[in-house]
């Protein structure tokens, strides 16, 4: 009997327990369903937005093959580009694709696609990784101005800190293309201040830019230091020579 009044006892305490605290459990409960399933939700839907931006990059990679195969197999039309030619077309009846046009449909798919990858995947590395490399095919097929965007846009878009330094000499070099020194300079030297492994090629740059500019201190200074980077090839020879013929002018 006193067995039978303790479990009694022992129930009645429960449910009073119960009772009295029968809110609290249903929202802990809730609260660990929303946790769990919220996270599985997230990560399904992290899981599809990594599937999707591979997709798109694998696009993107494919288009700039398809572009780089054009300028090879176009090495005139490419030439030409880079000439800057400007020759009216002959009268004479053409093709209506021309080796021309054909590199610029290959551009310009090209150039669409990354623009998706941009627009719906800004911050991922794949991204900043593409658009750096679609710098490099806009600089092989001469168009300069669609580089200085590209980098442009990836400098704006805060790179990985490991992309800073080749990102802002790259864009030094297509500025320095162009001849806008005084941008090239001022981003050259913030490629530097980034310490991320390119010092040797971006000091020779700035060399470059100082003796384009007539300023030979500068520029050996510069050259100098590009020589004991410690990434600078030892038998660098144009560099050697550049340091020579700076030395023996002055």
């Amino acid at each position: 009997m006193d067995v039978y009044t303790t479990e009694e006892e022992q129930l009645a305490a429960l449910k009073k327990w119960f009772k009295d605290n029968w809110r609290w459990m249903l929202t802990a409960i809730g609260v660990f369903l929303f946790v769990f399933f919220g996270k599985q939700y997230i990560e399904q839907q992290q899981i599809k937005k990594n599937q999707n931006v591979f997709g798109v990059h694998a696009e993107v990679t494919s288009l700039r093959q398809e572009l780089m195969t054009s300028l090879k197999e176009n090495p005139v039309a490419s030439s030409a580009q880079q000439k800057g030619s400007d020759e009216k077309e002959s009268d004479e009846k053409k093709p209506a694709t021309t080796e021309a046009d054909t590199i610029e449909v290959a551009k310009n798919a090209y150039l669409q696609k990354l623009d998706v990858l941009k627009k719906d995947y800004s911050k991922h590395k794949l991204t900043q990784l593409a658009v750096l490399s679609g710098a490099s095919a806009l600089v092989e097929a001469a168009d300069y101005t669609a580089a200085e965007k590209e980098l442009r846009w990836l400098v704006n878009n805060n790179p990985a800190p490991e992309l800073i330094g080749i990102v802002k000499l790259r864009l030094g070099q297509v500025l320095f293309q162009i001849e806008k020194y005084d941008e090239a300079l001022k981003v050259t030297q913030q490629a530097v201040k980034s310490k991320s492994g390119y010092e040797a090629r971006t000091y020779e740059l700035i060399g470059d830019i100082y003796t384009t500019e007539n300023k030979f201190k500068e520029a050996l200074a510069a050259y100098k230091q590009a020589q004991s980077a410690k990434q600078t090839v030892s038998n660098n020879q144009a560099l050697q020579w550049k340091i020579d013929d700076l030395a023996n002018a002055q």
